[in-house]
C-alpha cells in the first residue's frame, strides 16, 4: 500500500525501492542500499539526494562513514500534503496560461477566432503563424516601423519563408530604395502613394488566416484572424489595391 502511494505521490520506482529498505533495515551506507535494490552506487546518491529533499531520508556521519537513515513516518504524510501543494500550483499556473494554450491549440486546427499576441514576442509569434499555410503571403505594410521593431527577426523571417518557397506581395508606401522586387527572394512589391494611403500598420493575408500587427516599441500587438469569409474580403481588399498599385 505505502509503495503504491509514494509511487502516486511522485516518487520514482527506485526511490520507493529505497525508502522501504531502509524503513525495514535500518540505517545503511548508498554501496549496500544500491546492491539491495539493484541499482549502480553512482545513481543511488541522485536517489538518496532526492528522498533527502523530500525530507523521508536524512545522511548521518558515522565515522567516516555516511550513513542513511529514515525519518518518522509521520513525513510521509507531510510530503504527501507537500506534493498536493506543489501540484495545486502548478494547476494554477497552467490555469494562468491556458488562453495561450487554447489560442496555440486552435491555431493549429485552423478553427475560427480572433487571438491576439501583445508585444514584441506576440508579434514575433503572429508573423510565425504566416508560414504555418505555406501559401503566398499578400501583405500591406509599414516598412519602416517594422523594420525598426526587430530588423535580425525579419531577415530570419525572410531566409524560412525562401527555404520554404513561399511567395510574398507586398504593398507599401517606402521607396524602391527602400523595398524593391526581389525574384530570388520570391518578393514582388508595388507602391502606394504614400500621401494618399500611408498605413501606419501591417495587414497580412494567407489562404487561411489574416494577421494584423503594429508596431510601436510600447503597444506592439499581433492579431490573427482565422475565418474564411474574413480572409476572402480581405484577400479582395488586397487584389483591389494591387491592381491599382505601381510597380
Amino acid at each position: 500500500m505505502i509503495e503504491l502511494l509514494l509511487t502516486k505521490a511522485g516518487l520514482a520506482k527506485h526511490e520507493v525501492n529505497a525508502y522501504l529498505f531502509l524503513l525495514h533495515n535500518g540505517p545503511h551506507g548508498a554501496s549496500q542500499i544500491a546492491e539491495a535494490t539493484g541499482v549502480k552506487r553512482s545513481n543511488m546518491y541522485h536517489i538518496l539526494g532526492n528522498l533527502e529533499e523530500a525530507g523521508l531520508v536524512i545522511s548521518e556521519k558515522r565515522g567516516s562513514k555516511t550513513m542513511f537513515v529514515t525519518t518518522h513516518p509521520k513525513n510521509v504524510k507531510l510530503f504527501l500534503k507537500n506534493q498536493k501543494k506543489d501540484l495545486d500550483r502548478i494547476s494554477d499556473q497552467v490555469g494562468d496560461i491556458m488562453p495561450d494554450l487554447v489560442s496555440s491549440y486552435n491555431l493549429t486546427i485552423h478553427k475560427p477566432g480572433v487571438y491576439t499576441f501583445e508585444g514584441k514576442d506576440g508579434v514575433q509569434k503572429a508573423f510565425d503563424e504566416l508560414l504555418e499555410d505555406r501559401s503566398t503571403i499578400y501583405r500591406i505594410e509599414n516598412t519602416k516601423q517594422m523594420w525598426s521593431l526587430f530588423p535580425e527577426y525579419l531577415r530570419l523571417f525572410g531566409d524560412r519563408r525562401v527555404k520554404n518557397k513561399i511567395d510574398i506581395n507586398i504593398l507599401t508606401a517606402a521607396s524602391r530604395k527602400e523595398r524593391d522586387t526581389d525574384i530570388d527572394r520570391l518578393r514582388t512589391v508595388r507602391y502606394l502613394d504614400p500621401e494618399e494611403l500611408a498605413f501606419t500598420m501591417d495587414i497580412n493575408v494567407t489562404k487561411n488566416k489574416v494577421v494584423l500587427t503594429t508596431f510601436q516599441k510600447t503597444s506592439a500587438v499581433g492579431i490573427v484572424i482565422i475565418h474564411p469569409e474574413i480572409v476572402k474580403n480581405y484577400q479582395k481588399m488586397f487584389d483591389f489595391f494591387w491592381k491599382n498599385a505601381q510597380q
